[in-house]
């Protein structure tokens, strides 16, 4: 069942709100760091949380099928693992390791999530 209008147009007001809000913090971190190409990594890993944070919100909420919701977690934790690893290799350039590990832990922490939000499991409850 589809979100009724007015909840749908609050949730694209509040990604709206949430768009400008990540882009300001991603400037004022990036200014902060004297690094304004951060500007992107930075607004890659803001977006990459609250996509994750619509994905775990109640079935009424998100629009679409209940695997949406799984859709939406699984991009919300490739766009954070994509912005932390920018990041994170220009913080340790060249340590392969530390990006495979933080690469692993970002997908194993969006599975977990992913399977608790899953549509067979809240089937169940």
């Amino acid at each position: 069942m589809a979100a009724p209008a007015g909840r749908r147009r609050n949730l694209n007001a509040l990604t709206m709100g949430f768009m400008f809000i990540a882009l300001a913090v991603s400037i004022l971190v990036a200014v902060a760091v004297n690094k304004i190409w951060y500007i992107i990594p930075v607004f890659i890993l803001l977006v990459g949380c609250y996509v994750t944070f619509l994905g775990t919100l109640p079935r009424q909420m998100v629009r679409g099928s209940p695997s949406a919701r799984v859709y939406l977690i699984s991009w919300g934790v490739i766009l954070i693992a994509v912005g932390a690893l920018i990041i994170i290799n220009d913080l340790f350039p060249n340590n392969v390791a530390l990006l495979v590990a933080v690469f692993l832990i970002l997908i194993g922490l969006g599975a977990v999530t992913a399977y608790v939000v899953s549509p067979r499991r809240l089937r169940r409850s």
